[in-house]
């Protein structure tokens, strides 16, 4: 089981490292949101840099009341994890407002 928390631990990484790339937010300070002319036109010039597909994963599916969780450690110790990410539409690069991760 090892290799799958590495690899989902490193995608993890590549997602908030690319996320931030764009981003001047340092949780208290103001982020670079998508409607600013800059950051608009790079996401526009992703259709021709960057191929996206769509992905479905399959479960785990959570019971009722369960979906919204802000702290996933239940009772064990653990470190705060903090990550300014965006999602992208891949049929028009625009950001995807008001989705929970």
């Amino acid at each position: 089981m090892a290799p799958i928390y590495t690899t989902l631990l490193i995608a993890t990484a590549a997602i908030v490292a690319f996320a931030s790339r764009d981003s001047v937010s340092v949780h208290g300070g103001q982020p670079a949101h998508a409607r600013s002319p800059t950051l608009k036109r790079s996401l526009k010039d992703c259709a021709s840099q960057v191929h996206l597909e769509p992905e479905v994963t399959q479960g785990p599916y959570y019971v009722n009341g369960e979906l919204v969780r802000s702290d996933v450690r239940e009772d064990q110790e653990g470190v705060d994890l903090y990550a300014d990410v965006q999602i992208i539409d891949v049929n028009t690069c625009e950001p995807v407002n008001f989705l929970d991760l």
